[in-house]
């Protein structure tokens, strides 16, 4: 999924974390991460606003995210 973000990067005017599960398992218990990949759209206070979760073609992400 990194390689589509990357690729949609000059498209996407948000701040994107790549979360690794394996090293903040505080974050995934947050957010209840059970799948991989997810992306989720949160707040500047971290509430969740939408969420995806598999793999997406670069068009997919762009309409998620403008969405």
């Amino acid at each position: 999924m990194a390689k589509v973000i990357e690729a949609a990067g000059d498209k996407i005017r948000l701040s994107i974390e790549d979360i690794d599960i394996d090293t903040n398992p505080v974050l995934v218990k947050q957010y209840q991460i059970r799948s991989v990949p997810t992306l989720v759209i949160v707040d500047v206070d971290g509430r969740e606003l939408s969420r995806s979760v598999g793999m997406s073609s670069e068009d997919a992400v762009l309409r998620f995210l403008a969405s």
